[in-house]
């Protein structure tokens, strides 16, 4: 699995499982001269030879606690990483839906796009020249194929645990799989709404329509506890 993720992209992210806010990531990146020599990046860079690499890997991280990702084909935006933030809440009784998503665009040569750091928040339909000059795709089809694959998601979470109230997916849009998750977290971040809100003009309808997706985001976590007393 390794060695494909390097033949793919040439880097490799390792994330710890129960991470947050983008702290204790690691990277391997390989050599654009030898495919021989890696560079494991953590608070320092340390050169690994690829023979010796997963050897490496389960020294210094416990297999069980981290994942490993290949760093995905994607354009950036005016040089920095984003992904799209979705949220998916339930009312009861399994009713699953998306209540809203937002781009996150993390600062200049960053791989973190998350808000509680540099990052910033806007509305998905402003990448919508974006998205087709570089893309080649509609992003309101885009859309669509990411409300879908979440609502599977979220269903197989149901399936193995039972009934939860919401979740936020992290989405990649990547160049040759399209929209894929790159991961689901337990905290939501409904806190992009206010945000992508804020970077409107004051009461606009997308002030109001974004503060509105804030309250609702904001509710629905507490009717689903009103249905499951």
């Amino acid at each position: 699995m390794v060695d494909s993720f390097l033949n793919y992209s040439n880097c490799i992210y390792i994330k710890p499982i129960r991470g947050h806010g983008g702290k204790n990531i690691a990277i391997v990146k390989q050599s654009q001269y030898n495919r021989e020599s890696l560079y494991l990046i953590t608070e320092s860079c340390t050169p690994v030879k690829r023979k010796y690499l997963l050897e490496t890997l389960k020294t210094e991280f416990k297999p069980s606690s981290y994942l490993l990702q290949p760093k995905a084909k994607v354009v950036e935006v005016n040089n920095s990483h984003f992904d799209v933030r979705a949220i998916v809440q339930n009312s009861g009784n399994a009713n699953y839906q998306v209540t809203g998503m937002g781009v996150r665009i993390g600062s200049k040569n960053s791989w973190i796009t998350n808000i509680n750091g540099d990052g910033k928040a806007i509305s998905i339909y402003e990448l919508r020249e974006f998205y087709q000059k570089n893309y080649g795709k509609s992003i309101d089809s885009e859309i669509v194929r990411i409300t879908d694959i979440c609502l599977k998601c979220s269903y197989k979470i149901h399936e193995k645990f039972g009934d939860f109230a919401e979740v936020g997916f992290d989405i990649l849009l990547t160049l040759d799989k399209g929209p894929i998750v790159l991961e689901a977290n337990s905290q939501p971040g409904r806190k992009i709404f206010k945000a992508i809100a804020n970077s409107y003009e004051e009461n606009s309808a997308e002030f109001l329509r974004y503060k509105e997706l804030r309250r609702t985001s904001v509710r629905l976590p507490l009717i689903f506890a009103l249905n499951h007393r």
